[in-house]
């Protein structure tokens, strides 16, 4: 499963930024629409740390760790998914989303033999960890509104 969601994630990032790409465009657009900046380079290092937490299950054989990473790819196909409804068109990334995360996600759920009390703290775990780049653009970003 972890050679799988590794396999996964890179061909996400595929579809998002080669093809068909234009995930970086429209992520732009739609956060410049809520008073977000986002740089070339923001993206670059959160796909980065993503692909390191991603291939860190390849390493840390730990059920509950593996699971809260292959919960942040479950909470970002969601958002794909959502995205695409909300734009009545494809969003970069939908396909991967649909076909690769969401199944992987259930086979996780089903390899690992989670009980519902370990599904819901992975599942938090992976939320924090995918709002992770997203804090810290909101904290630095010059168009924050911050107290």
């Amino acid at each position: 499963m972890q050679v799988a969601l590794l396999i996964a994630s890179l061909l996400h990032v595929f579809e998002e930024f080669v093809y068909p790409g234009g995930f970086a465009s429209k992520f732009k657009s739609m956060m410049s629409k809520i008073g977000k900046t986002i740089s070339t380079t923001w993206l670059i290092i959160t796909n980065l740390m993503f692909l390191l937490a991603v291939s860190s299950v390849l390493f840390i054989q730990n059920k509950l760790y593996i699971m809260s990473i292959v919960s942040i790819v479950f909470l970002n196909a969601c958002l794909h998914i959502g995205k695409s409804i909300h734009a009545k068109g494809y969003f970069p990334g939908l396909f991967t989303a649909l076909f690769l995360y969401i199944p992987i996600y259930i086979l996780g759920i089903i390899y690992t033999h989670l009980n519902f009390s370990q599904v819901m703290i992975c599942l938090s775990v992976g939320a924090l960890l995918h709002s992770f780049p997203f804090l810290i653009l909101w904290y630095l970003n010059p168009g924050s509104k911050r107290r």
